[in-house]
């Protein structure tokens, strides 16, 4: 019924507007070059711009097509196959490439903000929101021609969390985070228990905060943060979905956090069917993060790094903590979960996402 009554809305602009479905997805007002854009990372961003979002052209029937203006000399043509819609305004737009690139495409859409991942030969775009309903879309070069990537001893689905997030911080000129045994303990065992209790919440059903959790694995934190998120079938998708929202996004890009756990977990008969878990922090008594690396000891080689430089032994991670700015009808729950107390510190946030199939 949802999906139906967001495809005649859509159908509707479109009438009033008058414009076609597949008309460009992106537009450049004339003030979008004095909008200042992130930091990137030249090594890695070739370009980027500043856009908005045209609604009208977003289409969200069955065979309806979306062209993603991305450049003026890079248009793709997207033909809808399907939405996945969650909690509050969230859904994702599933979808595939027509003409001679092909291959799936998804857009996950919060409330006026989307943000999506296309990945073509040697080059990948993305789309990030930024304030007041900008989006910044960047071409990136491939991973094998930027800096070292590093691996990870872990699930591959958790790996490629790791890896796409360390990539989302050499976007922004941040030091890759090194994966921690103890926080892909804690990160795996929370997944796992939301997965087979069929629960979604920041506080475990016996009453453990993450910190407490975190604390359990055996890891010091000085600082923390947490991440969740249920619903979304693959690691670009969730990453996606977390970039996504102001919450997520801090605890990715924080300076402060020198360390990351992920942990992924699928329950067949839970509400949401995946989950997923990231865990950050900073340990005590490390004033300067080490090269990123893989610390899990479950195996795997050190690839390569950077030196982390930023952020002080003093950072409580609280500033990860919106006050509930990025609640939004359920779908991004920031509210009660942030533990600022004695010198540790943490921002809990929470997305959600709940399939089709599930409802």
């Amino acid at each position: 019924m949802r999906n139906t009554l967001i495809a005649l809305i859509c159908m509707a602009l479109m009438l009033l507007s008058g414009r076609p479905a597949g008309a460009d997805l992106f537009w450049k007002p004339a003030d979008a070059d004095a909008i200042q854009l992130p930091p990137a990372n030249p090594s890695l961003v070739n370009r980027q711009r500043a856009v908005r979002i045209d609604w009208h052209a977003f289409a969200a029937v069955p065979n309806a097509e979306i062209r993603l203006n991305l450049f003026p000399d890079v248009v793709l043509t997207a033909v809808c196959v399907g939405i996945e819609d969650g909690p509050g305004n969230r859904r994702i737009w599933h979808g595939r490439a027509a003409g001679e690139t092909q291959g799936p495409i998804h857009l996950v859409v919060d409330r006026e903000q989307i943000a999506t991942t296309i990945s073509l030969p040697g080059v990948t775009y993305k789309v990030r929101p930024m304030a007041e309903n900008w989006h910044v879309v960047r071409e990136i070069q491939a991973a094998g021609a930027g800096p070292p990537l590093w691996a990870a001893a872990a699930t591959d689905d958790e790996r490629s969390v790791w890896t796409l997030t360390n990539q989302e911080r050499m976007e922004h000129n941040l030091p890759g985070l090194s994966l921690n045994g103890d926080l892909v303990a804690s990160a795996r065992a929370h997944s796992a228990d939301m997965a087979d209790l069929n629960y979604f919440n920041h506080s475990s059903q016996d009453g453990r905060s993450p910190g407490d959790r975190i604390a359990d694995a055996g890891y010091e934190a000085w600082s923390w943060g947490e991440n969740i998120a249920a619903g979304y079938a693959t690691p670009q998708a969730v990453v996606d979905g977390w970039m996504n929202s102001a919450g997520h996004r801090a605890n990715i890009l924080n300076d402060g956090y020198c360390d990351i756990g992920v942990g992924y977990a699928y329950g067949e008969s839970s509400a949401y069917g995946h989950y997923w878990t990231q865990n950050f922090g900073r340990q005590a008594g490390v004033s300067t993060c080490p090269a990123a690396s893989d610390d899990s000891g479950e195996g795997g080689s050190d690839e390569g790094g950077q030196e982390d430089t930023g952020g002080g032994a003093d950072d409580d991670g609280g500033a990860n903590d919106d006050g509930g700015a990025n609640d939004g009808g359920g779908a991004n729950d920031d509210g009660g979960a942030n533990d600022g107390g004695g010198d540790s510190g943490g921002g809990c946030f929470i997305d959600g996402l709940r399939p089709l199939s599930h409802r």
